[in-house]
């Protein structure tokens, strides 16, 4: 079991392995808003496959189907949000469809 020690609070520059390049700033709410999405997506498929009929009436059922309507785009637009991230980095490049000057 590991130390305590070893865990480290999460920090805002990426630490690259030994041998290899450091990426840019990372933005854990961003991460947070993907992996929430993802637990309450298959929150979603399981609750609709498993519920019985007689409780996907009233307004419990209401507003949990609202909440789940929402998981969808909430995860398209963390998605979209960290590839801007990402292309204002690349920006020209993909302008111009070269291989991005990667070190």
């Amino acid at each position: 079991m590991p130390a305590i020690d070893q865990f480290k609070p999460i920090s805002p520059e990426i630490q690259a392995p030994p041998g290899k390049a450091a990426g840019g700033v990372r933005y854990g709410f961003v991460d947070l808003l993907r992996g929430l999405a993802l637990v309450v997506m298959v929150e979603t498929h399981v609750v609709n496959a498993y519920l019985p009929a007689g409780l996907r009436q009233g307004p419990f059922f209401y507003w949990l189907a609202f909440l789940n309507g929402l998981v969808a785009p909430s995860f398209l637009f963390a998605s979209g949000y960290s590839l801007v991230l990402q292309g204002s980095r690349y920006w020209n490049d993909w302008l111009h469809f070269r291989p991005g000057s990667r070190s």
